[in-house]
């Protein structure tokens, strides 16, 4: 999403070598990052787990599924009659990153709703332990004005390190800018 382009943004303008790798049907950036598109968790997870070596840090910012369907049907389904829908929780990706490759530097991002500050930064607390993540960045999407397709955001930081960072409400690439400074000068990344 814009989240993630403009992370990637921000990499490739201090001189990063960037993949961006965004669903279909995500923002493009306007820089010429190299770039793969994915259109389902078990396409990224693919994307993933062969390009994840190559690199030395993550950004984690994609709102992967948390379930799968169950039940596949075959054939066109009759518009006229009730389906129930059996879900199954899916694999975390971000989970298994570390075990791809355990020298990556990983920056997990974890989206919650309508949660005061300190709850925020328990949630990303515990982010951090079951992703084995360097950090995390957790923002409340129940605003109109951040999140999930605005072009604003609002984020904090919680760092393995036991740091953390508020970043006020900024258009995202400002927030993006401001979340690799703190990052660096953390010596996370």
């Amino acid at each position: 999403g814009k989240m993630g382009v403009a992370i990637a943004e921000s990499c490739f303008l201090r001189g990063a070598a960037v993949l961006l790798v965004r669903s279909k049907t995500s923002v493009a950036t306007r820089y010429d990052i190299k770039q793969i598109a994915f259109e389902t968790a078990d396409e990224l997870e693919g994307i993933l787990k062969r390009e994840v070596k190559k690199y030395d840090v993550l950004f984690q910012t994609a709102a992967v599924s948390d379930f799968t369907v169950d039940n596949k049907t075959k054939g066109k389904l009759d518009s006229k009659k009730s389906i129930t829908l059996m879900l199954s929780p899916r694999k975390k990706i971000i989970t298994q990153i570390k075990k791809w490759n355990p020298k990556i530097k990983l920056i997990a991002f974890k989206a919650v709703f309508n949660n005061s500050e300190k709850i925020l930064i328990k949630e990303g607390e515990e982010k951090l332990k079951e992703s084995n993540a360097d950090a995390v960045v957790i923002n409340d999407v129940s605003k109109k004005d951040r999140g999930f397709g605005a072009d604003t955001n609002e984020v904090f930081i919680v760092t393995r390190k036991g740091s953390k960072k508020k970043i006020p409400l900024a258009k995202k690439q400002d927030v993006a800018a401001s979340i690799i400074d703190f990052l660096v000068m953390e010596n996370i990344i």
